[in-house]
């Protein structure tokens, strides 16, 4: 039992790490949009954000996985 609340301590500390690096990826993107005087939606931001969270992972899961 001790063992699995480690482990899923561990998942939502990596989760909460992947989360804000890609909210911090988004973030920029819309600053960026709005230095060039464009339009940035919240649909925008956070379709940035999901898919800024999936390249992260799948670059995580490649060096866990041992393909890098």
């Amino acid at each position: 039992m001790d063992l699995l609340i480690s482990i899923l301590v561990i998942l939502l500390i990596f989760g909460g790490t992947i989360f804000g690096i890609s909210f911090i990826v988004g973030k920029i993107t819309e600053a960026i949009f709005q230095w060039k005087n464009k339009e940035f939606s919240k649909k925008q931001f956070w379709q940035t954000v999901t898919i800024s969270m999936l390249i992260c992972l799948i670059i995580s899961g490649m060096i866990c996985g041992g393909a890098l």
